[in-house]
C-alpha cells in the first residue's frame, strides 16, 4: 500500500473481509479497500468476481492467494490456479482491441 494502491480483499465472507479491510486501514491508514465476493469452491464465483473485478479496473497488478479449504492439496491447488488464470485472461483479453482477441 506504500504506492497507493487499490486493494480488493476477495472472500466469502463479507464479515470476514470487512474485520480483514479494518485491520488494513488501521495498519496502512489507507481507505482504498474494497470487498469482492467470491468463493472458490464455486466456478460461478469465481466467473461472478473475475467479472466484477473486470468492470472495475483495467488491470491486475498482485494477485495473492491466501485461502484455506478443507480439500486435497491438489484439488485446492487446481482451483486456485484455475481462478488465477481465469482472472488473468479476463483482464487481459479485455485490454486488447477486438480484433486481437479472435472476435
Amino acid at each position: 500500500m506504500a504506492h497507493n494502491a487499490k486493494v480488493y480483499v476477495a472472500c466469502r465472507s463479507k464479515e470476514k473481509a470487512e474485520a480483514a479491510m479494518e485491520r488494513i486501514k488501521e495498519k496502512t491508514g489507507k481507505s482504498d479497500i474494497h470487498f469482492l465476493p467470491l468463493d472458490l469452491s464455486s466456478f460461478e464465483s469465481i466467473q461472478k468476481a473475475a467479472r466484477e473485478l473486470k468492470e472495475k479496473e483495467t488491470k491486475l497488478d498482485v494477485l495473492i492467494n491466501n485461502a484455506y479449504a478443507p480439500l486435497r492439496h491438489r484439488l485446492l491447488e487446481t482451483v486456485l490456479t484455475t481462478f488465477t488464470l481465469y482472472f488473468q485472461r479476463r483482464l487481459v483479453t479485455s485490454n486488447r482491441p477486438a480484433h486481437n482477441r479472435g472476435v
